[in-house]
């Protein structure tokens, strides 16, 4: 290890943060669903919304997807590999996150029904990320060049310091639109 120049060593410490960065969007669209549930609010009223179960629905059905995302791709990135999992999973985050920002609807609870749908499509892409991103990371850290008593704190500086990033740009990125849709 003490032969390992400065560039080997971060190179070999940047692959396990490129592996560990899926868990941004996974802090993101977690933390994001706080945000949206007020905005609701603050858009329709209280009683537009009052009918509708709507925040309970909102947040749960993105964990369920997530469970099923968690064991749908744990099972195929075993079969099929880690980059056909983690490129599948990217693929459907971005979709879906695209379709939740997009969602619409003629009546409130058409604009409520479409964005449960994709919160709960969205929810097996972040699910994905787990056994694919996650893993790839922990086996990256497992490597012979990366010293033993660090190869743990890389992992967890990986995936948690992008996982908290998630969580930070989640609550800036509503309040930065919602006061540009006021000041319009």
């Amino acid at each position: 290890m003490a032969s390992m120049s400065l560039k080997e060593r971060v190179k070999s410490v940047s692959l396990i943060f490129a592996c560990g960065t899926a868990m941004f969007s996974d802090g993101y669209a977690n933390a994001m669903i706080g945000n949206v549930n007020t905005l609701l609010r603050r858009i329709y009223g209280s009683d537009a919304l009052a009918a509708h179960n709507y925040s309970t629905t909102l947040t749960s059905v993105g964990f369920a997807g997530t469970v099923v995302g968690m064991l749908t791709f744990g099972y195929l990135s075993d079969k099929m590999g880690r980059k056909f999992g983690m490129m599948t999973a990217t693929g459907i985050v971005i979709v879906f996150s695209a379709l939740s920002a997009a969602s619409s609807g003629k009546t409130v609870a058409g604009l409520l029904k479409m964005l449960t749908a994709m919160r709960f499509l969205l929810g097996i892409g972040i699910g994905a990320e787990y056994p694919c991103g996650s893993v790839a990371a922990s086996e990256q850290s497992e490597e012979a060049y990366i010293h033993k008593k660090s190869r743990h704190r890389w992992l967890a500086l990986a995936t948690n310091t992008m996982l908290d990033w998630g969580f930070v740009i989640a609550s800036l990125v509503p309040l930065i639109l919602f006061k540009m849709q006021v000041s319009l």
